[in-house]
């Protein structure tokens, strides 16, 4: 590890040539066991057959312990800090207390999403560019100001199973979706192959299962907090 980073070191200081970068830099170094993705999947959570089994139980019978939801507009949009705002309710939710940064990290990427891709129609592959980030960050802002009649709807649910609460968030846009039945079958929002798009696998990576309903558009997540 201390040859990698040492040689990630020197190809950073080649790479700038004297020059002063302008942000802060990190170096994270994590090794993973090998295998196939799935398999690495199925080693901390269900089956895909059991994670079917899972959903259609809890969506069809089970008791609703609390509900939050929250509706925003085109104007909303532009300026309530979304995210934080939402979080100051699941901060009191007893169940969610070990999962704070879990819950956290999904509604960030489902709402993100929903903004970036479901209304504004943002292409992530601008990131790819010479300051791609800065154009992104620039175009997008330019696109929410001129959004209108759009409408964004978060919903929390804490939901009975098996003696466990499980917590259900589900995310829907009034954008045109996309093929999210094309993306799965591909496997593409497990594998993303740039640096961008790895927010959906993650989330999958930490939920018992998402589910993309209707045009794309309606995404609902279904986790298990910790310490149950």
């Amino acid at each position: 590890k201390i040859n990698s980073i040492s040689c990630f070191q020197q190809a950073f200081n080649e790479f700038l040539a004297g020059e002063k970068h302008h942000d802060d830099v990190s170096l994270v170094l994590a090794q993973f066991g090998g295998g196939d993705v799935r398999e690495t999947r199925a080693k901390f959570h269900q089956t895909e057959e059991m994670n079917q089994l899972l959903t259609a139980d809890i969506a069809t019978g089970n008791e609703s312990t609390w509900r939050y939801n929250l509706v925003l507009t085109a104007n909303e949009l532009r300026y309530v800090n979304t995210i934080p705002f939402m979080m100051t309710y699941v901060k009191e939710i007893k169940s969610l207390a070990h999962s704070q940064s879990d819950v956290f990290l999904i509604l960030t990427e489902l709402f993100l999403n929903a903004v970036d891709h479901g209304l504004l129609g943002m292409e992530s592959h601008m990131k790819l560019n010479p300051d791609g980030m800065e154009q992104y960050l620039c175009e997008r802002s330019e696109r929410l100001a001129k959004l209108d009649n759009a409408r964004i709807e978060i919903d929390l649910m804490g939901l009975l199973f098996q003696g466990k609460e499980i917590l259900r968030i589900r995310v829907k846009d009034s954008g045109p979706g996309f093929d999210w039945s094309k993306k799965c079958s591909d496997g593409s929002l497990d594998i993303p192959v740039h640096s961008f798009g790895r927010g959906i696998a993650l989330v999958r990576a930490l939920s018992l299962r998402v589910n993309y309903l209707g045009v794309g558009n309606d995404v609902e997540v279904y986790y298990l907090p910790q310490n149950q």
